[in-house]
C-alpha cells in the first residue's frame, strides 16, 4: 500500500478545535493521541487513535473491542462493519491522520491486520517528528 511521505504541517489551535469538534463522540484517548500525532508528530498513539475511530463505528449490536481482536478478525464478517461504514472509517482517518488513502488501498482492507499493516506502513513513511499534511 504505497503513500506519499506526510510532510509536516502547521499545527494551529483552529486545527485542534476542528479535530476536537470532528471526534467528539470518540473517546478521550483517542482524541488526544490524534492530536498528538497532528501537533507533534507523536505517533506513538497511532494504533490507539485508528482503533478507537474503528471501535466508534463498530455496530451497536456486536460487542466488539477493536484493540483486542487478531489480526485475522475480518471487518465485515467478523465485526459488521459495511462497506458504506468502512467508508466513513476511512473518511475519518484521513481527517484525523492528516492524510490520503487512495481507493485503491482501502478496498484492500478487509482485516485488522490489514489496519494495522497500514499504519505501520504510514510510519515506516514518515520522517521521525513530521506530522503529517492536511488532506
Amino acid at each position: 500500500m504505497d503513500q506519499p511521505a506526510p510532510s509536516p504541517q502547521v499545527f494551529t489551535p483552529e486545527l485542534e478545535s476542528d479535530l476536537r469538534e470532528s471526534f467528539k463522540r470518540h473517546s478521550p484517548e483517542t482524541i488526544e493521541a490524534i492530536i498528538r500525532f497532528r501537533r507533534d508528530g507523536d505517533r506513538s498513539g497511532l494504533v490507539t487513535a485508528v482503533h478507537g475511530i474503528m471501535q466508534r463505528f463498530v455496530p451497536a449490536d456486536c460487542a466488539v473491542d477493536i484493540a483486542t481482536q487478531p489480526d485475522s478478525a475480518r471487518l465485515i464478517e467478523d465485526i459488521g462493519i459495511d462497506s458504506l461504514t468502512m467508508l466513513e472509517i476511512v473518511m475519518a482517518m484521513e481527517e484525523a491522520l492528516g492524510v490520503r488513502i487512495a481507493d485503491q488501498e482501502a478496498r484492500q482492507i478487509a482485516t485488522i491486520g490489514d489496519v494495522r499493516r497500514y499504519i505501520n506502513s504510514l510510519l515506516e513513511q514518515a520522517p521521525p517528528g513530521d506530522a503529517p499534511a492536511a488532506s
